[in-house]
Parts: C-alpha cells; sequence; structure tokens
C-alpha cells in the first residue's frame, strides 16, 4: 500500500470515528432526562405507556421462560378484555428490549433501552442523507432536528407509545433502501424490506402512512419520465419497478 492510499484510509477513517462521535452525543443528549429526573417516565398520561410496559413484561417473562409470547395479550388497558395481538409489537421490539434483562438499576436499564432506539434512528438518518452528501454539519443538523422534535419527544417521555416511537425510527431507514434501490444498488432491496417489516410489526397507522407515501414517490417518478423520458431515466425506472413490484 503506497503512501497516498494509506493517507486516505486514515482519513476515512476519521471521518467515520467523527460521524460515529456526532452520532452517539446527540443520541445521549436525547436520553439525558431519563438521568435529569427522579423518574423513569414522567407526565405520562392516557394508557399508551401502561400497556407498552406491559407489552414489555411480557416479552421479557416469554425471554427468560425460552418461550415464544403468548398469541393475545390481555394484560392492562383498566382490565377491560381487551386482547392484542402478540405481534403488537414483537419482532422489533426483541431489538431493543434485551437491556431489561441486565442485572443493573432499573434506569440504567431504561436509559440503555432508550439510548438504542436514538442511536438507531441517529444511524438510520445519517445513512439516508449520506446518499445526498458527506457534509458532517448538515448529517448532524437533521438528526437533530428529527429526533428533538416535538412529536419524538412527547412520544419518548410523555406518552411512551412504543409502536409509534418504533415506527419513527425506522422511517429514515426505509427513506434510504428506497434512494438505494433508486440508484439501482440492490443493497437497498434489503433496507426497504427490513425498515418495512419493522414497521408493520409495530404501528399500523405508521405502515399505512408509509405505504401512501411511497406511493406518492413513485408517481412523481413516473410523472418525471413522463416529461423526460431520456434514456438514462427509463433505465432508471426500469430497474426500480422490476424491484419495486
Amino acid at each position: 500500500m503506497n503512501t497516498e492510499s494509506r493517507i486516505r484510509l486514515k482519513w476515512i477513517d476519521r471521518k467515520r470515528l467523527r460521524e460515529i462521535m456526532a452520532l452517539l452525543g446527540i443520541s445521549i443528549l436525547v436520553v439525558l432526562p431519563f438521568f435529569l429526573t427522579r423518574g423513569v417516565v414522567r407526565g405520562s398520561e392516557g394508557e399508551d405507556w401502561t400497556f407498552h410496559f406491559a407489552r414489555i413484561r411480557s416479552l421479557l417473562g416469554s425471554l427468560k421462560a425460552y418461550q415464544l409470547p403468548v398469541e393475545v395479550n390481555f394484560l392492562e388497558f383498566s382490565a377491560q378484555g381487551l386482547g392484542v395481538n402478540s405481534m403488537y409489537p414483537f419482532f422489533s421490539l426483541y431489538l431493543f428490549i434485551w437491556p431489561l434483562l441486565l442485572p443493573i438499576k432499573l434506569r440504567l436499564k431504561v436509559f440503555i433501552f432508550a439510548l438504542l432506539f436514538n442511536i438507531c434512528a441517529s444511524a438510520n438518518i445519517f445513512g439516508f442523507i449520506g446518499e445526498f452528501t458527506n457534509n458532517l454539519w448538515i448529517k448532524s443538523s437533521i438528526a437533530v432536528l428529527y429526533l428533538f422534535n416535538n412529536y419524538h419527544l412527547v412520544l419518548s417521555y410523555k406518552r411512551f407509545a412504543l409502536g409509534e416511537l418504533l415506527g419513527y425510527t425506522m422511517f429514515p431507514l426505509v427513506a434510504w433502501g428506497i434512494v438505494k434501490i433508486w440508484k439501482r444498488q440492490k443493497v437497498g432491496i434489503l433496507l426497504l424490506a427490513l425498515g418495512v417489516s419493522l414497521i408493520a410489526n409495530s404501528h399500523i397507522l405508521s405502515l399505512l402512512f408509509l405505504i401512501v407515501v411511497l406511493i406518492l414517490a413513485e408517481i412523481v417518478r413516473l410523472g418525471s419520465y413522463v416529461k423526460n423520458p431520456d434514456i438514462k431515466v427509463r433505465t432508471n425506472l426500469t430497474f426500480n419497478l422490476n424491484y419495486l413490484i
């Protein structure tokens, strides 16, 4: 390996390290209220947080017993007998609940649990925005806007609506996969399938909203093809249709 290649490799490594540090820093700032308040979740209202904590308890109990969760969960919701299918949320939660099995204090468990959500969201945003620019400041700014907006904070600290929070976390992953597909990169198929699957197993309304957005995005692309039917656009369009239909 020549000197120029080594210098370039070091620059790439430093760049990647700066991105990781920025990603972790933003994620930690979002989760700090878990340590700065006396309670784990404060200001919760309604039934969202009680249901989702019950869902976590059900999953943890199943894991400790080396079993899959029960098909229907009748816990919480004021004992009204409302049954919730085990798929809501199920597979997507398994990515994040493992810190709750650790033999540490509850507040630290919840801190790591919430941190994983924000790290995942930040990584998805960095990947998606990285398809358009390599500027770290732009990536970080968009990640801050996405994670510090009122909707995300209400989901995290007031309602603790895990289903919506999981869907919100995976939206950038779907967008990342779509852009990859538009660039004729087959890894986009995996990213898109993973993101849509996790959202489908997290929040039905988020899935419906996502489907509408994807349909509109493809309609816009079809419109651009009609207005500019050159060979490059035609080739990209054919590729997209083959892998999206």
